[in-house]
């Protein structure tokens, strides 16, 4: 039986006399792939600094930009990292508590983070 996923994917719902043919193309979570090129980042909530650390894959430059949920800009730059790490101040960014979205561009793919403002 083929299971078809909901957007919400809670609700299922099997096709009798179908193959499972499809079955493996679903994923259960997508945050819980075994992503090589990942970038970590920390802490979140966040304070002043945000420290990316990189995968060995990544290179050493990536731009890196902060946008609050509005899609207003808060910061763009290109930054180099220094031991696969890249320290990023935001104290003076002036962001108010809430929640931001980091976005890390690289030549594989663009990563996207949420984080919390304190």
């Amino acid at each position: 039986n083929i299971m078809i996923h909901e957007a919400r994917g809670k609700n299922k719902r099997e096709i009798p006399g179908e193959p499972e043919e499809n079955a493996s193309v679903m994923e259960k979570d997508p945050q819980l792939r075994d992503f090589p090129r990942m970038t970590r980042m920390y802490p979140n909530p966040v304070s002043d600094q945000i420290i990316l650390e990189l995968s060995e894959i990544e290179e050493e430059q990536l731009e890196v930009s902060i946008y609050d949920m509005k899609g207003i800009q808060f910061f763009s730059q290109v930054l180099k990292s220094e031991n696969r790490k890249i320290v990023l101040d935001i104290s003076n960014l002036r962001m108010k508590p809430g929640v931001f979205v980091l976005l890390v561009n690289t030549k594989a793919q663009p990563q996207v983070f949420k984080f919390l403002k304190k």
